[in-house]
């Protein structure tokens, strides 16, 4: 849980660099999730745990991982909600499950596994959509 604190406290600059939210959300996105591709604390973590424990503890609601999250997401999502950026018909709560769990899934596919471009592609025809409101899809 600490090192996830230290991985998300390091992407300030990366999300504020992007001009709005659908970008940010994505590239903040592909360097979360090859942080957790790729540190060994991590991967030690995932490659320790059952597949059921994983989930729990990354995409379920394992509250220290929930905080984290929460912490890290709930100012965005208020600032892309006054511009309109994100559906307003579901929760913070339920965005954050999502996309923690759209990010296990990504962080376990070794077939994007150092591929920007096909993390993109995945986060710009299926993530972003899914959280953009109804004029944007």
């Amino acid at each position: 849980v600490a090192r996830m604190q230290e991985i998300i406290d390091g992407l300030h600059d990366e999300w504020e660099r992007h001009p709005t939210f659908a970008d940010a959300l994505v590239e903040t996105s592909i360097v979360t999730i090859n942080a957790g591709r790729h540190d060994p604390e991590l991967r030690a973590l995932i490659a320790g745990e059952t597949p059921s424990r994983l989930h729990h503890i990354m995409a379920g609601p394992y509250p220290p991982v929930l905080r984290i999250m929460k912490a890290a997401w709930l100012p965005r999502f208020a600032r892309a909600r006054a511009h309109d950026e994100l559906r307003s018909d579901v929760t913070d709560d339920q965005i954050i499950d999502w996309l923690r769990g759209c990010y296990l899934q990504l962080i376990l596919r070794d077939d994007l596994a150092d591929d920007a471009a096909g993390q993109a592609a995945v986060l710009r025809n299926f993530v972003l959509p899914s959280v953009m409101p109804q004029a944007g899809r």
